[in-house]
């Protein structure tokens, strides 16, 4: 489970970087907070609602003043949306009613394409080969309409939305992985825009991401993009024209395995610069514009100590007026910033925000809680989540879970007051595990995830792999069966935990559970009750 990509931004609106990353095996999407002053904190924004999430991003979607999320996951094939409710710190709400299902969605962006002035999204789905935009209504909370583009693509894998031709309408930047190739979407403008398809270049090998940004200052915007085969990082020559043409030119032909990449301005004079990861061999490089017509540049190593980043951002993160790097590694599991000395040319000192961004997709960096520092998000992919790191100041992050990474596909709930004060808490079945969400009485409730049962540890150890994780149980109910006003669970087992199991509430603010078997010969009861049989006044179990 690794760390694999990575996206900065003001996420809470307190002027300084966060970083959103995203976590492949967890599927998970985290925040990482910035504090202010290159310190993280961790925020888990969202759960297995959305399975396999591959990148999130940040825009204020509902016109409200504060900085909501957005995710593409591309197991299930979904663009969602969470909306801040402005706290501090700030609770997301889950949309996702953005579309049908699309396999394989692995990039998500925000613009304006129907120039009404309000943002809406644009995504690519590689396996289906379609690129889909969603309308924003305006409503509150906005609602979106999908409308799919009339393009001929193979397995696109990046979006970004942008300007290009300077023509007033947001264009869109497509890189084809499976095609080799990038392509600009043109938007011809209406109230429900029709896009114009036009290649910029079939020889991008295996190509990952493309963006843009004003290499040589003549005012155009250029496009960037990677090459993995060809360990190329390249930027295309915008001439200005109407209609425009791009000119290729290499950046860098020795970054092995190109993947991510950024543009910003590092060393303060004034010319856009480059930033790329090395994927095979665990560099991240920034590649210095050395001026002149066009253009040349010289790579810098940032660092060599991670291992397969896939993804990295350009953002000041320590608010101190120059621009810091983040990274997203996946053998590592590693979310990292680097914080950059100001010196000509600049050295960036490494500052470890997280070692166990377990599968991690995409970073994101923004100001989430709107406290003037820039805090991180993530998106991590084994355990479907959508994480936020709240920036605390001193170079920490504090983690903050607002949806857990221990329910993954869940399969029942129930509610009832678990912990006795008087509000209502959630019991959550998952395959493998029973789990508590303790609800925090607040008027917009947080929970708080604690593990009832693990199926794993019931097992018998000489179970192993044979164990049979998918579904060891098949009911969940809820009741106090020893009339100690504690409310206790119930589930009944299959295969290597076959039986009746009954888990004892011990009444804490906390509370723990007592596991007792009931009865250990019924294997996989498709039924399960409690009810009071004999009119005793207490409850009996039936199955």
């Amino acid at each position: 489970v690794q760390a694999t990509s990575l996206a900065p931004g003001d996420l809470d609106g307190d002027n300084d970087t966060d970083i959103a990353t995203v976590t492949a095996d967890l599927d998970r999407v985290s925040l990482f907070q910035n504090s202010g002053n290159g310190a993280f904190s961790k925020l888990i924004v969202s759960s297995p609602t959305i399975d396999g999430p591959k990148q999130v991003g940040s825009a204020d979607l509902d016109d409200d003043g504060d900085t909501d999320l957005f995710s593409a996951s591309d197991r299930d094939g979904k663009v969602v949306w969470y909306e801040n409710d402005g706290n501090t710190p700030p609770s997301f709400t889950l949309h996702t009613e953005l579309s049908s299902p699309s396999a394989g969605v692995v990039s998500v962006d925000a613009g304006d394409f129907d120039g009404d002035g309000r943002l809406d999204l644009v995504s690519a789905s590689r396996d289906t080969d379609r690129i889909t935009w969603f309308q924003n209504d305006g409503a509150t909370p906005p609602g979106f309409t999908d409308r799919n583009l009339d393009t001929n693509l193979d397995g696109p894998a990046s979006v970004h939305a942008a300007d290009v031709d300077n023509d007033g309408k947001t264009d869109i930047l497509v890189a084809a992985e499976k095609s080799n190739s990038i392509f600009l979407l043109k938007n011809l403008g209406g109230t429900v825009p029709v896009f114009q398809q036009t290649l910029i270049d079939n020889q991008a090998s295996k190509t990952y991401s493309v963006s843009s940004g004003d290499i040589n200052g003549d005012g155009h915007l250029d496009i960037l993009s990677t090459a993995e085969v060809s360990d190329t990082v390249a930027w295309y020559e915008n001439s200005g024209t109407v209609p425009a043409t791009f000119t290729k030119r290499i950046i860098s032909s020795a970054v092995n395995g190109a993947h991510a990449l950024d543009a910003a301005d590092f060393d303060g004079d004034g010319d856009l610069d480059a930033v790329s990861t090395s994927k095979f061999d665990g560099f991240v490089y920034w590649h210095e514009n050395l001026g002149g017509s066009p253009p040349s540049f010289q790579d810098h190593a940032v660092t060599s100590s991670v291992r397969t980043p896939l993804s990295v951002h350009a953002m000041d993160i320590d608010g101190d007026g120059d621009i810091d790097l983040t990274s997203a590694s996946e053998a590592d599991h590693k979310i990292a910033w680097y914080e950059n000395d100001g010196a000509n040319p600049p050295t960036f000192i490494a500052h470890v925000v997280s070692t166990a961004a377990e599968d991690a997709q995409w970073v994101h960096a923004d100001d989430v809680d709107g406290d003037g520092s820039i805090d991180l998000l993530s998106a991590t992919y084994g355990d479907d989540g959508i994480s936020w790191y709240e920036n605390s100041g001193s170079e920490s992050f504090t983690e903050h879970e607002i949806v857990f990474n221990y329910i993954n596909n869940p399969r029942k709930v129930r509610v009832a007051d678990m912990d006795g004060d008087n509000d209502t808490d959630m019991v959550v079945m998952t395959p493998r595990k029973v789990v508590l969400l303790q609800n925090d009485g607040n008027p917009v409730p947080s929970f708080n995830a604690s593990v009832i049962a693990d199926a794993l540890e019931l097992a018998p150890t000489e179970a192993g792999l044979s164990f049979h994780l998918v579904y060891p149980w098949s009911r969940l109910r809820l009741g106090d069966v020893n009339k100690d006003g504690h409310v206790d669970v119930f589930v009944p087992g299959y295969s290597e935990i076959s039986g009746i199991y009954w888990f004892e509430n011990n009444g804490d603010p906390n509370p723990g559970f007592t596991t007792r078997v009931i009865d250990t010969k019924t294997d996989y009861a498709n039924a399960l009750d409690l009810v009071d049989l004999d009119g005793d006044d207490d409850l009996d179990l039936v199955w």
